[in-house]
């Protein structure tokens, strides 16, 4: 086994098995550079996002506008759904644009008004677009979801300027779910096919060329800790129906669907005082939000 990302053969770590889609994947974990991945890395299908991802408002917005408050100029989003954070930064003044390969995502996006927003994977938009360069390259929970990571950040390299910024995020490893209850279930492939930590990410960018700027970890919430809660409540529930049905793992998705609506019933009714005692506890233990946030520049500025 070599780790996707520093290349080591040596004392890589099996932590976990995951049959999905009838692909039984493994987790490993480099001893080296500590990033987590899944073999094979495999990557979801664009219409699998359609039925699965989630698009919103993030903390890691309002962070990565304090941070550009006296910035501006161009800015591209890669993973921009729907434009909720298009919107935001093109009131703040940046000329924006977008790519998701999420094309109903795109359509909604068009429809609400934004004219530079595409259907394009990173490559494509490079084919499309070879001379186009941008002062700021976003991409939000991005990472852990593309193949090859190192190609995928030398490739927003290509279309940044040499004194612009990327500004990323990912999930955060001392979250409550996975420290305290259970993993959730968008956080196994081929959702994610890789988990990072501050460790794997300066590896990544010291190996791309960049130099951190900024890490920051999301603060603790007591809304989303109860949100923490029922997603392990919901990866419980989904591994007992996963166990039963290992071999005819095609029904898997529509069981997904109905455990999703069983477990927002249970959020309703009893997850709230549940969730106030994990907050408490997580805010005891050091543990932070959902999210680190990640801005770095060129190591030759």
């Amino acid at each position: 086994m070599i780790c996707p990302l520093c290349k080591n053969k040596e004392g890589i770590n099996a932590l976990e098995s995951w049959m999905m889609e009838d692909i039984n994947y493994f987790i490993y974990q480099c001893p080296r550079c500590l990033l987590q991945f899944a073999f094979p890395m495999k990557q979801m299908s664009a219409s699998g996002y359609e039925s699965v991802e989630w698009y919103g408002d993030r903390w890691e917005f309002k962070e990565t506008l304090n941070f550009l408050k006296n910035k501006k100029g161009t800015l591209l989003e890669i993973g921009c759904g729907k434009g909720f954070f298009l919107k935001k930064a093109m009131e703040k003044g940046f000329i924006v644009t977008g790519i998701d390969i999420n094309s109903s995502a795109i359509k909604e996006a068009k429809e609400l008004g934004f004219d530079r927003v595409y259907p394009y994977t990173l490559e494509d938009f490079i084919l499309t677009n070879p001379q186009k360069k941008f002062d700021i390259v976003c991409f939000y929970h991005v990472l852990e979801h593309v193949e090859n990571p190192i190609d995928f950040i030398l490739k927003t390299k290509k279309i940044l300027k040499k004194d612009g910024y990327i500004v990323f995020s990912v999930p955060n490893p001392d979250r409550l779910a996975p420290s305290l209850l259970k993993r959730e279930l968008w956080d196994y492939p081929p959702h994610h096919l890789t988990r990072w930590n501050e460790t794997s990410i300066d590896f990544l960018l010291t190996k791309a060329g960049f130099k951190k700027v900024g890490y920051f970890k999301e603060p603790l919430s007591f809304v989303k800790s109860i949100e923490d809660v029922g997603s392990s409540l919901e990866a419980f529930l989904f591994s007992l129906v996963k166990k039963r049905d290992e071999e005819n793992s095609k029904h898997l998705h529509k069981r997904y669907q109905w455990i999703k609506t069983i477990v927002k019933l249970i959020l309703k009714l009893l997850l709230t005082p549940i969730g106030c005692f994990f907050y408490l506890l997580s805010k005891r233990k050091g543990l932070t939000g959902q999210a680190v946030l990640v801005i770095a520049k060129p190591s030759n500025q």
